[in-house]
């Protein structure tokens, strides 16, 4: 899988909610789930 972007934010979920957290995107995912709604994890990012 490739890294298309790194960013830090507020994190909105779970027991961590409103903590400063670093995020982690990525692309080329060889698996379909259901539930992504990503655009971009399925192609080159």
């Amino acid at each position: 899988m490739k890294v298309t972007e790194i960013f830090r934010s507020i994190q909105g979920e779970s027991t961590f909610a409103g903590l400063a957290c670093a995020f982690v995107r990525l692309a080329g995912c060889p698996l379909r789930c259901s539930y992504c709604d990503t655009a971009y994890a399925h192609g080159g990012g």
